[in-house]
Order: C-alpha cells, then structure tokens, then sequence
C-alpha cells in the first residue's frame, strides 16, 4: 500500500494550524507523514508547531507565497502520494486511509470530497462532486465552465506532479484551479473518491465573496481591509497571467473545438467582471485571448448581447460601467445626511 504525505504550507497561522495538524495526527491508522512549510511568518506559528516537532517535518522559508512553499515541501515528499492541506483547514474521517486504499500505479490525482464551515457549523460542499466515472475531457469541460477546486481535496502522484512542473509560483489565487487545469491537459488519469472523509475548508474574512467584503469593509480594521486590496490585485493579475498559460497549453494539447469555445467564453466572462469592477486594462488583456482568436460573442446580458453584436464589446462595456458609476454616484449623494 503507497504511502502519503501532508505538506502544509503556513504564514501567520498560529491561531488555527494547531486544528489543522490535530487532524491529520489524530486519524486512525497510526502516525502519518506530515511535512509543515512556514512561509516566513511573523505571528508565533512556529512556536505553535514546535509543540508538534516529534511528529512532524519543520521547514522554513523567506516569504514567498503559498505556491513556492508547497513546492518546498514537494522537493522534500519521498512518498508516493501527496496531499497538500492549505493551514486553516482540516480533515473530517480517515482520510489517509481511505486515500491509499483507493491509490493504485494508473492514478495520478485523486479528487475527493469537501465540507464548508466556519467556527459554528461544518456542511457539505457543492463542490467536487462528481460520479465516479468522470473523464478527465469531463473534468477539463466542467473546470472551463467555471468549477473550482480546493487544493486539499486533491491528492497527487509525487512523480506526476514533478513531471508537469508543480505549483506555479507566481500565480496568486487561481494557482489551485490553474494546476488542475494544467493535470487534465497533461492526460492525468484522475480517480474520483466520494468515501465519506472529508476536507473541511474553513472560511473567514480574507475568504468572503466580493459581495460579503463589500459589507463588511466598514468594520474591517484598516490593516486587514489593506491586505486585502494587496491581495485582490495580486490575484487579478494572477488570473491575467493563468489565462494566458492556459490557452497556450489548450491549444498545444488539445485541438477541440468545444474545448476551445468554452475556454473562450471563460475569457469572456472573467473580462466582463473584472472590466465592470475596475480593472479594466486586465479585462481588456482577458478578453483578447478570445478577440485575437475570432470570438468576440458577449457574456453579458441579453440586451448587452445584442448591443454588442452591433457596437462592438468594448463600447458596450464602457457604456456599462459609466452607468454604474453614475448610479454609485448618485447614490452616494443621496445617502449624505442633511445639513
């Protein structure tokens, strides 16, 4: 039976790593390999995992994101199989058991099951389910139509995930849906897993939707709320960079039409969102990965559709989004109290 190793990548996590290691020691089956990479932290992490220190690996590192540290611990991986569990979450059931039961010399990735929650509920996730025999062309389809992943869901052959280049270190967000996407273009011979051993991935304030942050920026303190602009134009720049790496393996990989035409509207969408949010030099870069390849179809509404067929994406976009700013406007106007 393969062995498996956890590779925890980590920076200021000293309030939750603890739940994430007591998880993985604490599963039945005897004491697993655990490889934790602290990505320079500044908090007491390091304190925190030295309570740990006969049970596990202690890496460290400068500052260099969660990629570069999961790619730290790949190097120092001499197991078969490895899963890399992000620090705040944690695993429900005898996840390592389960995994190697199923391993076996044609697999490459295993995708398994995921649970939401938050200090005060845990539930089933919508995400990653799939049946058991789903294709890696239905995976790669369903990926493209906007699925997502969570990194600790998957569990990776060692040599695969080396052979196709590892995590990408300067994506910055969508690096987890990126490497997927990158393993289904790359024929990765996937396993689906629905055995009732869950990853729980744990949300909270850096994690909200759009909408949520937008709620909640008045009671952020002001460090936090400049974290997290850092990071938002660090991702939006990442998804920018993920695009164009992976129309360039789609098109080396995989000549298929619908494989295209979804990729395309992919663009399309993203372009959209980013231009009506505020960046709208990276929608413009988005959107021409499908431009500069003959697809200029809308992804907007109907009305925005058929205005596009006419005046083009670009004018109807910017149309769009002066609309919306008047109506910010106006709207901030009316909310100012009375003198």
């Amino acid at each position: 039976m393969p062995e498996l190793t956890y590779v925890i990548p980590v920076y200021n996590g000293a309030s939750f790593i603890e739940r994430t290691l007591r998880s993985i020691i604490e599963q039945p089956g005897g004491r697993p390999k655990i490889i934790v990479v602290d990505d320079g932290s500044t908090d007491e992490t390091v304190s925190v995992i030295s309570t740990y220190k006969s049970e596990l690996t202690l890496l460290r590192q400068r500052n260099a994101g969660p990629s570069a540290a999961r790619n730290f611990g790949l190097h120092a991986v001499d197991t078969e199989v490895v899963c890399f569990v992000d620090s705040d979450d944690y695993l429900i059931g005898p996840h390592r058991q389960s995994i190697e039961k199923s391993w076996n010399e044609n697999v490459d990735m295993i995708i398994g099951l995921a649970a939401e929650g938050n200090d005060a509920y845990v539930t089933l996730s919508n995400r990653n389910k799939y049946n058991t025999d789903a294709t890696n062309y239905t995976l790669l389809r369903d990926f493209l139509c906007d699925n997502v992943v969570q990194t600790s869901t998957i569990c990776w052959s060692s040599m695969f995930l080396r052979k196709i280049g590892g995590w990408d270190e300067a994506l910055f967000g969508p690096e987890d849906i990126e490497l997927a996407m990158r393993a289904f273009l790359n024929d990765a011979r996937v396993e689906i897993s629905n055995t009732p051993a869950w990853v729980v991935w744990h949300r909270h304030s850096l994690q909200m939707s759009q909408n949520l942050e937008a709620k909640c920026l008045k009671i952020w303190r002001q460090e936090e709320l400049a974290l997290a602009n850092l990071n938002r134009s660090r991702v939006v720049a990442s998804q920018v960079l993920s695009h164009r790496k992976l129309i360039a393996l789609i098109e080396k990989a995989n000549g298929d039409r619908d494989i295209l035409l979804l990729f395309f509207q992919r663009c399309m969408r993203l372009g959209r969102s980013l231009y009506l949010n505020g960046f709208r030099r990276e929608a413009i870069e988005v959107m021409s990965i499908a431009w500069n390849r003959g697809h200029t179809e809308h992804n907007g509404p109907l009305l925005e559709s058929v205005l596009a067929n006419y005046l083009g994406t670009r004018v109807v976009l910017s149309a769009r989004s002066f609309i919306g700013e008047i109506k910010r406007g106006g709207l901030r106007r009316r909310e100012r109290p009375a003198r």
